[in-house]
């Protein structure tokens, strides 16, 4: 009897462990958002890497996107040639993300007249992160949001967390905004929408 408690406790205290561990990484990730097609080849990896943080400055000052940066607390490269960028806290990641969508916007206005480093900063793509128990529902969303975006359907789309499920909130400018799961149109968001998500602007 003694070993059984004994076991059910320890179980217990690693159970408590493993959610305190999910809910940290959760927060982190929601602090955190992601910036890709950027970093092209292994070449241009292994060349930031020999001195990360100076260039990493100075290859989005480059692309006038290092304003990215400037209330960051952490920035990570991954092999793929995403950066992972955290931010002290949510609402901070979330306007990250609302001023590259305005730069991207203002880029589109002068499509005519970019240089060549405007052009690769126009074809960035950047995201929220989101807590690793989304990922299926996410594949799924994300599928339907590029292919609305794909039609000329919508302009962009978000992700928002309802009752522990992640919604595709879309965008288009002559319908305002639409919500989706998996299964199609949902009912629309209240007030407790909480949006963790943000996709790239559409091209």
């Amino acid at each position: 009897y003694a070993n059984a408690l004994n076991h059910a406790t320890i179980q217990e205290n690693f159970d408590r462990l493993n959610k305190f561990k999910e809910q940290m990484l959760n927060e982190k990730l929601n602090r955190c958002i992601i910036i890709s097609n950027i970093i092209l080849n292994r070449q241009e990896i292994h060349t930031i890497r020999s001195n990360f943080w100076l260039n990493i400055k100075k290859l989005l000052s480059w692309l006038s996107l290092d304003f990215i940066l400037y209330e960051s607390k952490g920035v990570k490269l991954f092999k793929s040639g995403c950066i992972r960028i955290e931010y002290p806290d949510v609402w901070t990641a979330k306007n990250a993300i609302a001023k590259i969508i305005r730069h991207i916007k203002w880029l589109r206005q002068r499509r005519e007249d970019l240089s060549d480093r405007e052009e690769i900063a126009l074809k960035i793509k950047f995201t929220r992160c989101t807590p690793p128990k989304f990922n299926q529902q996410r594949r799924v969303l994300s599928k339907m949001g590029n292919d609305m975006k794909r039609n000329k359907e919508i302009q962009f789309f978000d992700y928002v967390i309802i009752n522990s499920k992640l919604i595709l909130k879309t965008y288009n400018k002559d319908n305002g905004y639409r919500f989706y799961d998996e299964n199609g149109p949902a009912a629309i968001p209240g007030r407790n929408e909480r949006i963790i998500y943000n996709a790239s602007h559409s091209g």
